[in-house]
């Protein structure tokens, strides 16, 4: 039982902050058992990193879109329609790739529940056996 800080916007969205305090559980220094619990929330009023992303490429997408419909009506555009809608479809993947981050409550990069923070990585060696006698390889 690991005490760290937290960080909540208002959409809902968290990330846990640094390491307060140590359980007894783990011995070694610097490493959590796995068990993450709240020691102090700091709550952020305006959006997450997210959220600013989200928001300010969808503006975009709008933009884009009364361009290339004012472009259509204007009809003497025809590459530069080509090249925004190409553009336009490159934006709208990464406003869903945003949007699946966003459900799947990563921010900046990270999880919410580091799966190495509970298991401790073991490094195993391989050793080669020499053949019994009469085996064959």
């Amino acid at each position: 039982m690991c005490f760290f800080e937290q960080s909540l916007w208002a959409c809902g969205l968290f990330k846990w902050g640094n390491m307060r305090n140590q359980c007894l559980k783990e011995k070694r220094i610097g490493k959590t058992c796995g068990l993450r619990l709240i020691y102090a929330t700091t709550y952020h009023k305006g959006p997450c990193k997210i959220c600013q992303d989200l928001s300010r490429k969808s503006r975009r997408v709008q933009k884009m879109n009364s361009d290339i419909a004012r472009w259509r009506l204007d009809g003497n555009r025809p590459a530069t329609i080509e090249a925004t809608g190409e553009e336009l479809r490159l934006l709208q993947n990464s406003v869903r790739n945003l949007q699946t981050r966003h459900l799947a409550g990563t921010i900046f990069g990270s999880k919410r529940q580091s799966e190495n923070d509970a298991k401790p990585s073991v490094k195993r060696r391989v050793v080669a056996r020499r053949p019994a006698v009469g085996e064959q390889l």
